[in-house]
């Protein structure tokens, strides 16, 4: 849900539209997007979970290992 430069004539337009698009983000979280992180395993892209790395892991990496 990103502002496009182009839309707008001049650089005041431009940042109002940024500011109302970050004061809407505040009111209502749900209309954030989740940040997509690497899984500390196997690299492969999936959503934020953790603020520590070793915690963000995809569904494949946390399934038990069987030998």
């Amino acid at each position: 849900m990103g502002v496009e430069r182009v839309d707008y004539g001049n650089e005041d337009e431009y940042q109002q539209a940024l500011q109302e698009e970050h004061n809407i983000l505040d009111q209502h979280p749900q209309y954030h997007e989740p940040d997509v992180v690497p899984c500390f395993e196997c690299g492969c892209q999936m959503y934020w979970e953790s603020s520590y790395p070793e915690g963000n892991l995809c569904s494949n990496c946390k399934r038990p290992k069987y030998i």
